[in-house]
């Protein structure tokens, strides 16, 4: 199960293992998270802006490397599908196409 903190960060539960696993802050403070999909591989965050505006982001993140770090509590550094910056290589989806 994936789960959002108010770190702007993503946490793993793995009830099976009884794990907790989290991300780095993958959002800026500007943007609120609508959902996130992970395929085991790959990581989509689809965010909206704090003002409310009329669009979405959907931001793609790959696992590097999916290990837990030395103290088991943080998934291995995320690097990015996409060049630069989330917000500025995140692609848009109207939301009279993808309404939440």
């Amino acid at each position: 199960m994936l789960y959002f903190s108010g770190r702007r960060t993503l946490l793993e539960v793995d009830l099976v293992r009884q794990e907790i696993r989290e991300t780095e802050p993958l959002i800026g403070a500007d943007r609120r998270p609508v959902s996130a999909t992970s395929d085991g591989e790959n990581l989509r965050i689809v965010t909206q802006s704090l003002d409310g505006a009329e669009e979405l982001l959907v931001h793609s993140f790959s696992f590097e490397s999916p290990a837990p770090d030395e103290d088991g509590t943080h998934i291995a550094k995320l690097s990015q599908l996409m060049r630069g910056g989330t917000a500025k290589d995140a692609y848009t989806i109207p939301m009279s196409i993808y309404p939440y």
